[in-house]
């Protein structure tokens, strides 16, 4: 039966490195006629010392700006146990706090979320600030980001200059741009700061509204200011050993149109990832190993939900997963990887049963059910089967619940 272990790989291995078993030849297609990636070993996924100069938190300005963050969810109960993080309770001064709204724009037909763009203008007090991000082919931690202060609640496309919006700021654009959903949080920001890294840790909990509809938002962001990336891997460590808290990469832009769009627990089927002709072998690895990660994540409410598809993409979001690192197996020779393939072969197998016996119920009970057949132990046989999934399920959810 599951246990504390799928938690904990579903929480904590983004950090880690990612193993392999088999080719990964339906997960990327790649930008070019040469299929030539240049060797270049390095250290696991996410290890790379590529470090960000200061930038401070209210420095506004019209150039791109790399944003790399990285994100946690977690229950609005447990939020009082974060005064118990050794590290926050040595931080001084005392955290800052603000209610902050931010409202999201678009077109009717999604233009910018089709282009990889997000649109809001954010108020915190009576400071309005608009912000532009675009999708980065460095993976779901790496965004492009512009901001600007404006006079008020609308967008003001003149600021778009310079970002990959300005190509889109038409007159048309302009007129067809509406709210179309926003978000209305307490934000409690932590600064932590020493001589190697500068990391802002911000506490959001609040609503997502989208026309009729809301939904409850309770996360962890750790935006890095200087540093390495590996530093937000650290601090997460540090802040699931106190919390129940696990990885995520769903932006608050990509919750709030799923919410438009009927709800956040549709299953989630694996993107296409574009690799560069000229690109490294690891930075290769590295945009594979991330998306095939954030399509076992994104399934985890899914399988909350006990969604069969859910438990099917998830199954197919590991193996991806451990394909690649055996396409990658070259790059992964540290002590952390084969304790990673372990779990997520065990994980693998774990959700094995539960995919198997949806199949049955669909492909064998269901026609039989169809048919009216009234054999003796036909009926006493659907519901023993019906109790299986619904126990597979329970089962592999405590152990998401239980694990840290």
């Amino acid at each position: 039966m599951p246990n504390r272990k799928a938690a904990r790989t579903l929480a904590g291995f983004g950090a880690s490195g990612f193993s392999v078993r088999r080719k990964l030849s339906h997960c990327y297609t790649i930008r070019s006629s040469e299929r030539h990636l240049v060797e270049k070993p390095v250290a696991p996924l996410l290890c790379e010392q590529s470090v960000l100069k200061d930038r401070p938190r209210d420095c506004l300005m019209n150039a791109n700006q790399k944003e790399v963050e990285l994100k946690l969810e977690l229950p609005p109960a447990s939020l009082p146990s974060i005064r118990q993080v050794p590290l926050l309770m040595a931080l001084k001064p005392s955290p800052s706090r603000a209610a902050e709204i931010s409202v999201y724009f678009d077109t009717d037909k999604y233009k910018l979320r089709k282009n990889g763009l997000m649109l809001r203008v954010r108020r915190s007090g009576h400071r309005h600030v608009q912000t532009i991000k675009a999708s980065s082919s460095s993976g779901p931690f790496e965004r492009g980001e512009w901001e600007n202060q404006v006079a008020g609640n609308e967008p003001d496309l003149s600021l778009a200059k310079d970002s990959p919006l300005e190509r889109l700021a038409s007159d048309k654009l302009r007129r067809q741009l509406k709210p179309i959903f926003e978000t209305r949080v307490k934000r409690t920001v932590y600064r932590i700061a020493d001589d190697a890294r500068v990391i802002a840790l911000m506490v959001d909990q609040g609503t997502i509204v989208a026309d009729d509809r809301s939904q409850p938002l309770c996360e962890i962001e750790l935006e890095l200011e200087r540093g390495n990336v590996t530093d937000l891997f650290d601090i997460a460590r540090e802040l699931i050993r106190v919390l129940p808290a696990r990885l995520a990469f769903k932006s608050k832009s990509e919750r709030g149109y799923e919410l438009m769009e009927g709800g956040p627990d549709t299953p989630v089927k694996a993107a296409t990832i574009d690799l560069l002709a000229n690109m490294c072998t690891r930075d290769a690895f590295k945009m594979i190993g991330l998306a095939c990660l954030k399509q076992v994540v994104d399934n985890v409410p899914a399988l909350i939900k006990s969604d069969p598809e859910g438990v099917h993409q998830m199954r197919v979001g590991l193996r991806r997963l451990r394909a690649a690192m055996s396409l990658f197996a070259g790059l992964l020779r540290d002590p952390q990887t084969a304790g990673i393939k372990a779990e997520l072969k065990w994980l693998t197998g774990e959700l094995g049963p539960a995919r198997e016996f949806e199949v049955l119920v669909n492909r064998v009970v269901a026609p039989i059910k169809r048919q009216r057949t009234h054999r003796d132990g036909m009926r006493a046989f659907i519901d023993e089967l019906a109790n299986n999934v619904v126990e597979f399920a329970e089962a592999i959810l405590q152990a998401l619940e239980d694990g840290k």
